[in-house]
């Protein structure tokens, strides 16, 4: 029940990313390219003489100082050439390789890692769409997919990973923090359309891989059952990954869970 339970919140994960994909997105955009027709229409018939003196010495000195303030905050990782949507699990190992987050997830034997079958009932596809060209397909028109998701055998904590295929305008103005806020506004009302009571989400910050990323702590219960879930997001190119540790053991921290991705050394 609680491994249903898991899947059930990684389920409502994929649904706040599509309902933040694309159009939600975009609206942040909008505003920035409604407020340049107005300038560019400024009169121009009427005394020639005075506009040209004096609107090219005041225009370029201020530009160029206020723009290149705000880019470092959407810079992003960069994503290795042809990194593979789905990664690779090596089952001896117990060691989930990730090129896209340049990271590693090593597991004991208490966890197990779902097959295709699973993922494509979770992203809501045919199992056979579980490929490097399916996923990336389904990126481009949904714009959100999971391509990991692991179960603890006993209490049914879980850990998942999914993608969002940001547009190359939001590639552009969407960093870690302002997608964490975007989203985190709609993930209350979507966990508790999958049951959860006593919703709570805050944004945080964990340490993942290596590196401090934006996050989301939401706390909740089911039939009394407190679960919590952290939510860590990285930008990697176009792409937003969202990692999420949902936890049903009051004892576990989420950082412990996350502490289990480590730099990549496949």
């Amino acid at each position: 029940m609680k491994r249903l339970l898991s899947m059930l919140l990684a389920a409502a994960m994929i649904l706040t990313l599509a309902a933040c994909s694309p159009a939600t997105l975009k609206g942040s955009g909008t505003s920035t390219t409604s407020s340049q027709p107005p300038q560019t229409a400024a009169p121009s018939t009427q005394e020639p003489t005075d506009p040209p003196t004096e609107a090219p010495t005041e225009a370029p000195t201020e530009a160029p100082t206020e723009a290149p303030t705000e880019e470092p905050t959407s810079e992003a990782t960069e994503a290795p050439s042809g990194a593979s949507l789905l990664g690779r699990y090596d089952e001896e190992a117990r060691i989930y390789y990730s090129e896209m987050l340049s990271a590693q997830l090593s597991l004991d034997s208490g966890w197990t890692v779902f097959g295709p079958e699973d993922l494509a009932d979770l992203n809501g596809v045919l199992e056979e769409l579980i490929t490097e060209e399916g996923l990336a397909e389904q990126l481009q028109s949904d714009g959100a997919a999971m391509v990991v998701f692991c179960a603890a055998d006993v209490m049914g904590d879980s850990i998942n990973i999914a993608y969002e295929k940001l547009s190359a305008v939001n590639t552009l103005i969407i960093n870690e923090n302002s997608y964490v806020s975007i989203v985190s506004g709609k993930l209350e009302e979507q966990l508790a359309g999958q049951g959860l009571e006593d919703v709570t989400v805050e944004t945080t910050t964990y340490d993942f891989a290596g590196r401090t990323c934006a996050g989301i702590h939401t706390t909740g219960s089911v039939n009394e059952i407190p679960i919590q879930q952290g939510i860590a997001c990285v930008k990697v190119g176009s792409y937003m990954v969202v990692i999420t540790v949902t936890l049903v053991q009051e004892d576990m921290e989420l950082q412990d869970v996350l502490d289990l991705f480590t730099p990549w050394e496949g």
